[in-house]
C-alpha cells in the first residue's frame, strides 16, 4: 500500500516535516497523536499513546503486510512509480539462499526502492519479509576479510574482480549483521561526499566492537566530483587485472580509523602497552616484514635463498646456525627454470641431515605477472588461499618490478615505490618477504651502498643482507645484516659446492682472526720460521689482512719477530 493510500484511510490528517499526523484509529483521539513516515518503502507507525502498530493495523481492517509499499509489475516500476529502473540488486536468506527482495535502482532520487514478489509471482514494492541480510552474506562464511561498500553496485563490482564484500540492506547496520562479520579483517570503502563520509563513521562505530581489524581505503580523489566511489574507480581502468591491482595496494595501504580515545600515549601507558613478539622466519636474520637479500652475480645468493627456503619449510637449523618457524615457503624463482630448479633442489637435499625429508610446505613458481600487472594481487590471493604462510623469496626484484611507464618520477620514488608495496604486504599478513637483489660492479666504502639503485631500495625495506667476499682469504663470505629489528652483525660463511650448501661458521671477526691466525701458527711450526712474502703464498691471506693479524698476534705474544720480516713460534713456548 502506498502511503497515499494508507493517509485516505485516517482522519485529521496534517503534513509535517518528516511525514504525516493523523488520529489513531486505535484509541479514542480527539488530537491528532499518530506519526506516519515511510522508510526503504515501508511505512512506520508511532501512537504516542502507546497504541501498537498491529492494533492500529487491525483497527484499518489492514494486516501488518499493507504497510509495505504498492506492487510493481516487472517491467516499469509499478503503482506509484513510472520511473524506468536501471539496475536491480538481489538479497538472500544467508541460511537457505532463498530470494528475499531486490534493491532497484534509479537515474533519479530516491535513486532506490526495495521490492519482492508475492504469492502471485509479481512485483510488489517493499521488501515483503523483516529479515534484513547483508548483501551477499552467505557467501562470507568462509572468508577472512570483507569490503565493505557504501551500497549493493559497488559491492557487485568488487564481488567481479574477485574481492569478497558487502553492503547493508538500505544503508542501515542491523543487530543480525554483527555475527556476519565477527572477527573478520574489514576494509571499509566510502563515497567522496558527506552522506559518504558519515556513512563510514557510521560502519567504524557499528563494526569497532566486533571486527577483528578495521581498516579505511582512500581513493584518490584529487579532481574527482563530489560522490566519486570504488565503481567509478574501478571503471577507470580498461583491464580488470590492473584495477585489482591498484585496489590491493590502496588497502595495503589503508589505515586503521583513529580511536574514540586520544592518540597521544603517555611514557607509563606506552611501557604497560601490550605488543605482539616479532615473527621469525630465521631467528635474529630475517624477521616478519620486508627483506633486501643482495650480492654479486654468480655469488651464490639463490642458493643462499633456496638453503633458506628449505630450512624454514622443514623447521629446521638454517644456514647450520640459526633456528626456524616452521611454515609454508613460496620460492617465485623468477631467473630458473624447472630442470635446473629440480636439480639445484636435489643437490641441496642430498647428502645431508634432511635426506630422505621433502619439504611438501616448500612451494615453487618460475613465472609470475609483475607488480602492476596483477604480482601483487596474486600474491594476496596464494597467501590468502594457502594460509600458514611464514615466508615469501622473489627472485630477483627485478623480475617482478613493475614496468614504469611515468618518466617524469624521480629514481628515489622508483625505487622506493615497488618495496613499499611489498613490504605494506607483507606487514598486513606478518610474514616475511625476501627479494633477492644484485649488487653495483663497484664497491663502496659502505657495503649497504653497493645495493644496485638509488637509498630508496634500503630506505623502504625493514632489513638489508648482503654477501659479499670474505677479504681475508680464511672464509668463503661474508653475510652483513642490518635491520630495524635485527642487530647490525657480519657472519663468517662456508659454501659447500657438493651440498650446495651456505653455512655460517660464526661471527665474523671471531672466526676470521681465529681461524687466521691458526693457519699461521700451524704453517710456522711446519717450516720452522718464513718471511711475510712466504706467508702470503702459504696461508692464501690476503696481504692487507695478513699484516693486521701478524701485528696483533706479535703484540700478543703468539709470534714472535726475528729480524726483518721473518716469524716464528717462541722457542719450547718461552716468550
Amino acid at each position: 500500500m502506498e502511503i497515499s493510500e494508507f493517509i485516505d484511510l485516517l482522519e485529521g490528517v496534517k503534513r509535517t516535516g518528516k511525514g504525516w499526523i493523523a488520529r489513531c484509529p486505535a484509541h479514542e483521539d480527539k488530537n491528532p497523536s499518530l506519526s506516519i513516515t515511510e522508510r526503504d518503502g515501508k511505512l512506520l507507525l508511532k501512537c504516542h499513546a502507546e497504541c501498537t502498530t498491529e492494533a492500529i493495523v487491525e483497527a484499518l481492517g489492514l494486516t501488518m503486510r499493507d504497510l509495505f509499499s504498492g506492487n510493481g509489475n516487472g517491467k516499469g516500476t509499478g503503482k506509484g512509480e513510472t520511473r524506468p529502473i536501471i539496475s536491480t540488486y538481489d538479497y538472500h536468506d544467508p541460511e537457505t539462499g532463498q530470494f528475499l527482495f531486490q534493491e532497484a535502482h534509479f537515474a533519479t532520487k530516491p535513486k532506490s526502492k526495495p521490492r519482492h514478489k508475492g504469492p502471485d509471482g509479481k512485483w510488489r514494492w517493499g521488501a515483503g519479509t523483516s529479515k534484513r541480510p547483508l548483501y551477499g552474506q552467505r557467501d562470507l562464511r568462509d572468508v577472512s576479510e570483507v569490503c565493505i561498500t557504501e551500497g549493493p553496485k559497488d559491492a557487485f563490482n568488487f564481488i567481479k574482480l574477485g574481492f569478497p564484500a558487502t553492503c547493508t540492506p538500505f544503508g542501515k547496520w542491523e543487530p543480525e549483521h554483527a555475527e556476519a562479520l565477527k572477527g573478520k579483517d574489514l576494509f571499509i570503502f566510502w563515497d567522496n561526499d558527506d552522506p559518504g563520509r558519515k556513512k563510514r563513521d557510521e560502519a567504524v562505530k557499528f563494526l569497532r566492537p566486533i571486527a577483528k581489524t578495521i581498516r579505511i581505503v582512500n581513493l584518490p580523489t584529487d579532481g574527482k566530483p563530489e560522490g566519486y566511489d570504488v565503481s567509478d574507480f574501478i571503471s577507470e581502468f580498461q583491464d580488470p587485472d590492473a584495477a585489482k591491482e591498484k585496489l590491493c595496494v590502496l588497502m595495503a595501504e589503508a589505515k586503521a580509523p583513529p580511536n574514540s580515545h586520544p592518540s597521544i600515549i603517555s611514557a607509563g601507558d606506552l611501557l604497560t602497552l601490550e605488543i605482539p613478539k616479532i615473527k621469525w622466519a630465521v631467528k635474529d636474520v630475517i624477521p616478519e616484514g620486508l627483506t633486501l637479500l643482495a650480492g654479486k652475480p654468480k655469488m651464490g645468493k639463490s642458493i643462499l635463498a633456496l638453503n633458506l627456503c628449505i630450512s624454514v619449510a622443514l623447521g629446521t637449523k638454517a644456514l647450520g646456525y640459526a633456528d626456524t618457524e616452521r611454515g609454508v615457503v613460496l620460492y617465485l624463482a623468477l631467473e630458473d627454470v624447472k630442470r635446473r630448479l629440480k636439480a639445484r633442489l636435489a643437490q641441496c637435499l642430498a647428502e645431508s641431515s634432511i635426506t630422505m625429508m621433502t619439504p611438501e610446505t616448500l612451494l615453487f613458481a618460475t613465472e609470475w605477472p609483475r607488480m602492476g600487472a596483477g604480482g601483487l594481487q596474486k600474491l594476496e590471493k596464494e597467501v590468502a588461499q594457502i594460509g600458514d604462510m611464514r615466508m615469501v623469496v622473489i627472485d630477483t626484484l627485478k623480475m617482478i618490478r613493475p614496468i614504469e611507464k611515468d618518466t617524469t618520477k624521480r629514481i628515489y620514488d622508483l625505487d622506493y615505490e615497488p618495496i613499499q608495496r611489498l613490504k605494506t604486504f607483507a606487514d598486513r599478513h606478518r610474514i616475511a618477504v625476501v627479494v633477492v637483489h644484485h649488487l653495483r660492479k663497484s664497491a663502496g666504502g659502505d657495503v649497504m651502498d653497493d645495493m644496485s639503485g638509488s637509498f630508496g631500495l634500503t630506505g623502504a625495506s625493514d632489513t638489508n643482507i648482503v654477501l659479499s667476499r670474505s677479504t681475508a682469504g680464511v672464509a668463503d663470505a661474508k653475510l652483513h645484516i642490518v635491520g630495524r629489528d635485527v642487530e647490525a652483525t657480519e657472519y663468517a660463511m662456508q659454501f659447500t659446492p657438493s651440498l650446495m650448501s651456505w653455512n655460517i661458521l660464526g661471527f665474523a671477526d671471531q672466526v676470521v682472526d681465529n681461524r687466521a691466525k691458526q693457519t699461521i701458527i700451524d704453517a710456522i711450526s711446519e717450516y720452522g720460521e718464513l718471511r711475510r712474502s712466504d706467508l702470503l703464498k702459504v696461508t692464501d691471506i690476503k696481504e692487507r689482512y695478513l699484516d693486521k693479524v701478524l701485528f696483533q698476534m706479535v703484540k700478543n705474544n703468539l709470534i714472535q719477530r726475528k729480524g726483518r720480516g721473518i716469524y716464528s713460534l717462541f722457542n719450547n713456548g718461552v716468550r
